[in-house]
C-alpha cells in the first residue's frame, strides 16, 4: 500500500480534479498567480506559455490545474499547498483557499471513515469528532474549536499512517 504522504498527494490531486468547475468559475485570470507559483518552482516559463496559449480563462485555469495536480515546489510542497498559499495572498481570493482546504479535510475524513474499520484504531470518540467536523465542513459558518482541530490533525496523520500498514 502507498505511504501516508502518497495518500495525501493523491487526495490533493483528487480535490483539484473535483473542484475544477468551481476553480474555473472563481479564479478568473490565472496569470495573476504566475509570479508566486513560479517563485516556488511549481510552474516554469514553458508551463506559463502553455497556459497563456489557451483561448479562454476557463481553458487557462483547466490547463494550470492540470499542470499543478502532480507537481511539487522546490521545497517539496505539493502544488495544492502552493496554490492555496497563492490564493491567500490574493486577499479577495481567500474564500477559494478556504473552500479547497475544506474539500481536502472532507476527503481525508472520508478516507478515514471508509477505511476506519480496517484500521482497528479509529476510536468511537474520534469517529464522533470526525462526524461533528463533517457537519462543520458542510456548514462553514460553524467554527471548530482549535483543540478539536489539533486533535483532528494529529489523528488524521496517525490514521493515514495506519493505512500504509494494512
Amino acid at each position: 500500500m502507498s505511504s501516508s504522504s502518497e495518500v495525501e498527494k493523491g487526495l490533493k490531486k483528487l480535490v483539484l480534479e473535483e473542484q475544477m468547475d468551481f476553480l474555473c468559475e472563481e479564479l478568473g485570470d490565472p496569470k495573476r498567480y504566475f509570479p508566486y507559483l513560479r517563485s516556488k518552482g511549481t510552474l516554469d516559463n514553458l508551463d506559463c506559455q502553455s497556459i497563456r496559449a489557451q483561448t479562454t480563462f476557463k481553458e487557462q485555469v483547466e490547463q494550470m490545474i492540470s499542470l499543478l495536480k502532480g507537481r511539487q515546489s522546490y521545497k517539496g510542497e505539493h502544488a495544492f499547498d502552493v496554490l492555496v498559499e497563492a490564493l491567500k495572498q490574493q486577499r479577495v481570493q481567500a474564500h477559494i483557499a478556504r473552500s479547497l482546504q475544506r474539500a481536502l479535510a472532507k476527503a481525508k475524513a472520508e478516507v478515514i471513515l471508509t477505511h476506519g474499520s480496517h484500521l482497528g484504531r479509529l476510536s468511537v470518540g474520534f469517529s464522533m469528532i470526525i462526524n461533528s467536523s463533517m457537519y462543520c465542513f458542510l456548514k462553514p459558518q460553524v467554527m471548530i474549536p482549535q483543540v478539536i482541530v489539533s486533535c483532528l490533525k494529529k489523528n488524521l496523520r496517525n490514521c493515514l499512517h495506519c493505512l500504509t500498514l494494512h
